[in-house]
C-alpha cells in the first residue's frame, strides 16, 4: 500500500536514503526531510519537478472550489495572472493580515486588487498564524454546499499554516520554497481540503540555496515601513540585491519584512545589471515576495537588480 508523508505529501520509501520520501521505517508519518525541518529547523529547499502550469492543469481537471492564497508582498501581475488561469470557481485569500500596520485599510487593498488587476472573484482575508478568520474557508464551503476544495498559492504564502489551523494536522511549514511536494488530501469532518505544491515565481530575487535571504524576506512578523529622504548621489541598497538611485530629491518608502537589511551609501559597490526608468508621481515598484518600494515624486530612477524581469511598476496602492 502506498503511504505518503503527512508533512509534504511525497510517497514514503525506505530503500534509498538519498532520494525523496526516505524514512528508515515505513511506520513513520514523516519523511526524513520533513522530520529534520520540523524538529531541527534543518533547511532543505528543493526544486519541484512539476511546473506551475502542470499544477494549474491538474487543478482545472476538477471543478472544485479553489482558494488561492497570497500575502501583501505578493500582490503582483504575475501572481494574479496565475490566479486567473484557474478555471474553477475560485476565491482570492489575502493571508498574514496580522503583519500589516493598523493604518492599512483592508477594504482599500481589496478594491485596488479588483480595479487594477481586474479581479472579479471574491476576496477574503485572514491570519493563519493567529487563527483569525481561518474558518471562513470552511464556512464558505458549507454555504456553497462544497465537499472538496483546493488550497493553492505561491511558495511561502502561508498555505500549509492555514491547513494546520483548519485540520490540527502537522504539515511541514517553512520559509523555504517547495515545502509541499505533492497534492495532499486532508479530511475535516465531512469536507476534504486538498493542499497543493507551492507555485514558484518565474524570476525570483533569490536562489533555492540562499537560505539566509529566504529567511530574511519571509513576512512572518510584521511589515515594516522605512522612509528615506533622498539626497544627491545617495544610493539605497536593499539586501545587497537591489540598488536605487534617484536623479532628484525625493521620498522613498520601502515596505518589507522586519529582517530585511537596508543601507544608504554614496558609492555603489554592487555590480548589478542596471536600468534607468522614468517614474511618475506616487509609483510603486514591486519585487514580488520581497518588498514594495514607493516613490513619491516623478523622477528618473536608476535601479540595479540581478534580474530586471523580477520587478513590476504600477500606480501606488498607497495614497
Amino acid at each position: 500500500m502506498i503511504k505518503r508523508c503527512s508533512g509534504c505529501g511525497i510517497i514514503l520509501q525506505n530503500s534509498d536514503p538519498t532520494s525523496l520520501g526516505y524514512t528508515p521505517d515505513l511506520k513513520n508519518k514523516l519523511c526524513m526531510r520533513c522530520f529534520k525541518m520540523q524538529h531541527y529547523n534543518y533547511p532543505n529547499a528543493l526544486k519541484l519537478t512539476i511546473s506551475n502550469n502542470d499544477i494549474i492543469t491538474k487543478i482545472n481537471k476538477n471543478n472544485y472550489l479553489t482558494f488561492f492564497i497570497l500575502d501583501f508582498l505578493s500582490i503582483s501581475k504575475e501572481v494574479l495572472t496565475t490566479f486567473k488561469k484557474i478555471n474553477n470557481p475560485k476565491i482570492l485569500v489575502l493571508n498574514k493580515i496580522d503583519t500589516l500596520p493598523k493604518s492599512f485599510k483592508l477594504i482599500k487593498i481589496k478594491n485596488f486588487i479588483k480595479d487594477y488587476y481586474d479581479i472579479t472573484d471574491d476576496i477574503i482575508w485572514l491570519s493563519a498564524k493567529k487563527e483569525e478568520g481561518v474558518t471562513k474557508i470552511l464556512d464558505i464551503m458549507t454555504e456553497q454546499n462544497v465537499k472538496t476544495s483546493y488550497l493553492v498559492g505561491y511558495t511561502n504564502s502561508g498555505k500549509s499554516t492555514i491547513i494546520n489551523s483548519l485540520t490540527k494536522k502537522n504539515l511541514t511549514t517553512s520559509y523555504l520554497p517547495n515545502t509541499t511536494l505533492d497534492f495532499i488530501n486532508l479530511k475535516i469532518t465531512d469536507k476534504t481540503i486538498i493542499d497543493t505544491p507551492g507555485l514558484n515565481l518565474d524570476n525570483p530575487l533569490y536562489t533555492l540555496e540562499d537560505y539566509k535571504l529566504l529567511e530574511s524576506i519571509s513576512l512572518n512578523k510584521y511589515l515594516k515601513e522605512t522612509t528615506y529622504q533622498t539626497k544627491k548621489d545617495m544610493i539605497i541598497n536593499i539586501l545587497d540585491k537591489i540598488s536605487l538611485k534617484l536623479a532628484t530629491l525625493n521620498s522613498i518608502t520601502i515596505y518589507a519584512s522586519t529582517n530585511i537589511k537596508i543601507k544608504r551609501v554614496f558609492k555603489d559597490k554592487l555590480s548589478l545589471p542596471k536600468k534607468t526608468l522614468q517614474i511618475p508621481d506616487n509609483t510603486d515598484i514591486i519585487i514580488p515576495g520581497v518588498c514594495i518600494i514607493n516613490i513619491k515624486k516623478a523622477s528618473n530612477l536608476e535601479i540595479g537588480l540581478n534580474n530586471l524581469n523580477s520587478m513590476e511598476i504600477r500606480p501606488s496602492l498607497f495614497s
